[in-house]
């Protein structure tokens, strides 16, 4: 059994500093179940700050460095859209879960490799679509095919306990509900 195993709680480490890693940095801190042990980031004084304030007890400069601990269950993205690939696919290839703020990668190829190591890995990829879940559009996904396929895009049903199955992260706000084509 792996020491992310021997334990109740999923292990989050969350990359990023800005308002994205800090919101999935407060969302998983607040989640039972979850219990945030690293957080990476690149200004040394709000790494300081953020890992201090919230009780996260290992602080990297490097992603790098966060990705290669073995007791992770996940990695939370919430970096410049350029190193969502990169950052998911190293977390992905060493057997972790992964949250990525959203857009999932710059190009459709990138996201296609992404979902490919996921699928090969046998690990969820989650995307930060806050309004996923919410009652209002599960219905409307029960009754339009297209917005059906736009809200089932992953792997557990909303409280299924499943993998995937929280969506984004509790307590962030989109800027706008998700739309369906025409």
């Amino acid at each position: 059994m792996s020491a992310a195993q021997d334990h109740k709680d999923l292990r989050v480490g969350v990359i990023g500093l800005g308002f994205a890693g800090s919101t999935h940095l407060d969302a998983f801190t607040s989640l039972e179940g979850a219990t945030v042990v690293a957080l990476a980031g690149q200004e040394p004084a709000r790494l300081d700050e953020l890992g201090t304030s919230r009780g996260v007890p290992h602080l990297y400069a490097d992603w790098q460095d966060l990705v290669a601990r073995d007791d992770l269950d996940i990695v939370s993205i919430g970096v410049p859209n350029d190193l969502h690939h990169p950052i998911a696919m190293a977390a992905l290839q060493s057997g972790k879960h992964v949250f990525c703020e959203k857009p999932l990668a710059t190009t459709g190829d990138l996201a296609a490799e992404m979902v490919a190591a996921a699928k090969a890995a046998d690990r969820v990829l989650e995307v930060a679509y806050n309004h996923r879940r919410r009652a209002d559009v599960s219905f409307l996904g029960s009754t339009s095919p297209t917005i059906r396929s736009v809200t089932s895009t992953t792997r557990g049903p909303a409280g299924s306990g499943a993998p995937g199955s929280r969506g984004s992260a509790p307590g962030s706000r989109a800027r706008r509900p998700p739309v369906a084509d025409p």
